[in-house]
């Protein structure tokens, strides 16, 4: 089910009660306010707003995430010099381990099969590769991107249908303000936030730390069945 933005605005203005020829709050209007739930969903809960993509390598070792990327979460696969041919897995090592290794690997010769991939979230956007790449090659990824403006109805959301609710629940809340200056306008609108704040906490995103490098965390003897 792909899920249109006109969807969205059509349960908003029901429950506001805003169907009528003359419309109190505009499309645009609308449409902007569930741009910017879809955004602070990406900010609060980044895997729920994340895309598998193939990607082509720059020369060297210092990659970058496509145009909209917010973070890394996975490097899984080598995909060839045309990119639609799966090859050799990509695992994940620390910096350190391979600093220590092999102090030179930044500039070892070029290839383009990748071994390896090391992320750091304090550069969120930027990931490297080992060897180094000659430029060639593709590789998958998963990362989390930042959702675009939606400025058509007939637009689908970006994120997953189940947040048809809490997008609704956002705008909602938005749109109320607009009658913040009542009592009980301020009071309906906070109650929608909190609505659609108790749905991320539903995901266990508070304190979520989505960095690949939580793979390789050692397991957590406080934690029982944890692997972190």
């Amino acid at each position: 089910m792909t899920v249109l933005a006109s969807e969205i605005l059509s349960r908003v203005r029901s429950l506001l009660i805003d169907t009528e020829d003359t419309q109190r709050w505009s499309d645009a209007e609308l449409l902007q306010h569930l741009s910017d739930a879809q955004r602070t969903v990406a900010a609060l809960a980044p895997d729920e707003a994340s895309d598998v993509a193939v990607v082509q390598l720059a020369e060297g070792t210092r990659q970058s995430l496509p145009a909209d990327g917010v973070s890394l979460l996975n490097v899984y696969r080598n995909m060839g010099i045309a990119g639609t041919t799966p090859g050799r897995a990509i695992r994940l090592v620390r910096r350190e381990l391979l600093d220590d290794q092999n102090p030179n690997w930044h500039s070892e010769a070029k290839v383009t099969i990748i071994y390896n991939y090391i992320y750091d979230p304090a550069d969120a956007t930027a990931f490297f590769v080992y060897p180094p790449s000659n430029g060639l090659g593709y590789i998958e990824i998963n990362y989390c991107f930042t959702p675009a403006e939606i400025a058509l109805t007939s637009t689908a959301i970006s994120l997953p249908d189940v947040f048809i609710t809490p997008l609704t629940d956002y705008v909602m809340y938005k749109a109320l303000q607009k009658d913040s200056d009542f009592a009980a306008g301020q009071q309906r609108a906070q109650l929608h936030l909190q609505a659609f704040m108790l749905f991320l906490q539903g995901l266990d995103v508070a304190g979520q730390d989505s960095s690949p490098n939580n793979q390789m965390a050692p397991p957590n003897p406080q934690n029982k069945g944890s692997m972190k």
